[in-house]
């Protein structure tokens, strides 16, 4: 079994840091919103095996939105120029002192 995980981060890790390092953030965000997505199903599965009942679309949902405002705030576009989420201000621009 330690082989196994060795030689699966040995492949691994080459592909991860040329994606992080390398690759362009939308690139990145799918990456992310991929690993997260079989992450929690092996996490609710896990919870299933010892009877916990877990709300899985709306985690999931969750978890993908918050990648994606991510990436949006990341854009080089400016997509979330547009976007006013919280409070009456422009999400990525600073609140107003008042």
């Amino acid at each position: 079994m330690t082989a196994k995980r060795v030689a699966t981060a040995l492949v691994l890790m080459p592909a991860v840091v040329a994606i992080v390092l390398f690759a362009p953030t939308w690139l990145l965000a799918i990456a992310t919103a991929v690993i997260t997505i079989l992450a929690l199903r092996e996490y609710f599965a896990l919870g299933d095996a010892i009877g916990h009942r877990a709300y899985r679309l709306w985690t999931i949902f969750c978890s993908l939105l918050l990648i994606l405002i991510q990436w949006l705030d990341a854009s080089p576009h400016g997509a979330t120029d547009h976007v006013s989420l919280f409070h009456g201000h422009y999400y990525g621009e600073p609140p107003s002192a008042e």
